[in-house]
């Protein structure tokens, strides 16, 4: 009885030490799951600053963008008010000259029409307000066409007809002064503005649908996120998709087969994770080899050579790269992350 008793305290005494030992393993994997848990979110949040900050990099680019584009349409608007100020006086400096030059000739004028009459020399006229001014097609006399448009002088008219744009021919139109008229038809001023106002607008317009995809295109960044292990994991992905490259395209293989044992650089001077990187200053060139160093870690070229290591070694003896049930070999994640970090 006493021997059965001690056999069931011991049978106790060990069930209790398995529940402990099973509690502890519990707590164990708790702990474990805890610190991934604490670690994920440190990486959480540190990935949320990165993102913060290159979210308010971007927003500031996108304003300093939209107030140059501003700055820009201001200096515009500037330039074109002086252009326009600047023809408004010299097309007044042309009227006051006209109108002082009349107030003189105005005597001559009527004397030379009187003398005219009596005389048979040739009447010489031009049409700034000398005798027989009127003749001349400067002359400011006002008339309407067959279709009853006014026009200010037969120069209005005549420069106006040079164009068959409604917005040239309305320009000329309303030029203050035959000589006004005639720069403006003479120097096809008229088509040169119109064709100047057109291309401001459209390159306006092409500003502003470029700053509106500029503003997609960072939103759409903005919401897409980079993987919080990416900086760990990126190059056995791209070691996959090399290796799956050179396996199912013949050409690819056969070119990098065709390097034999040389070695591999990527000539990248402005990418030193993937390429070569930039020469080295302090190392220069290698006495012994008579090559030049770089500060890179050359990863593109490293791998490739890995790549063509394992193409040869898996080819089969006609050349091919094919498993045993004829079907080009693939290669799971796993296999690749692991030779990656060989």
């Amino acid at each position: 009885m006493v021997q059965a008793e001690l056999e069931m305290a011991e049978e106790r005494a060990q069930e209790r030490t398995r529940i402990e030992l099973t509690l502890e393993n519990r707590r164990l994997l708790l702990s474990k799951s805890q610190f991934r848990v604490q670690q994920a979110a440190k990486k959480a949040a540190k990935a949320a600053q990165e993102l913060q900050v290159k979210k308010e990099e971007l927003e500031l680019r996108a304003r300093t963008l939209s107030a140059e584009a501003a700055a820009a349409e201001r200096e515009m608007l500037l330039v074109a008010a002086e252009v326009a100020k600047a023809r408004l006086e010299s097309e007044q400096l042309q009227t006051d000259s006209i109108s002082g030059l009349a107030s003189g000739e105005e005597q001559r004028h009527a004397e030379g029409i009187q003398r005219g009459a009596v005389s048979d020399k040739p009447i010489r006229f031009s049409g700034f307000s000398r005798a027989y001014g009127e003749l001349a097609s400067y002359y400011p006399a006002s008339f309407h066409d067959e279709n009853g448009e006014q026009w200010r002088s037969a120069e209005h008219y005549f420069q106006a007809q040079k164009f068959e744009s409604p917005e040239a021919k309305a320009e000329i139109s309303g030029a203050r002064t035959p000589l006004a008229a005639h720069a403006l038809g003479g120097e096809r001023r008229a088509e040169v503005r119109m064709m100047l106002l057109l291309l401001l607008r459209l390159l306006l317009r092409v500003l502003l649908r470029l700053l509106l995809r500029l503003l997609l295109v960072l939103t759409s960044l903005l919401q897409r996120a980079i993987r919080a292990d990416w900086d760990e994991v990126r190059q056995a992905v791209l070691e996959r998709a090399t290796m799956w490259k050179f396996e199912q395209n013949d050409r690819c293989r056969q070119v990098l087969l065709s390097t034999a044992e040389r070695k591999l650089v990527l000539n990248d001077a402005d990418d030193p994770y993937w390429g070569a990187g930039k020469p080295s200053l302090q190392v220069g060139r290698d006495s012994s080899s008579g090559t030049t160093t770089y500060e890179g870690s050359n990863r593109l070229g490293h791998m490739l050579e890995r790549v063509r290591a394992r193409l040869r070694a898996k080819e089969e003896p006609d050349g091919s790269m094919m498993s045993s049930a004829g079907q080009p070999r693939r290669r799971g994640k796993q296999q690749f992350a692991a030779e990656a970090l060989e």
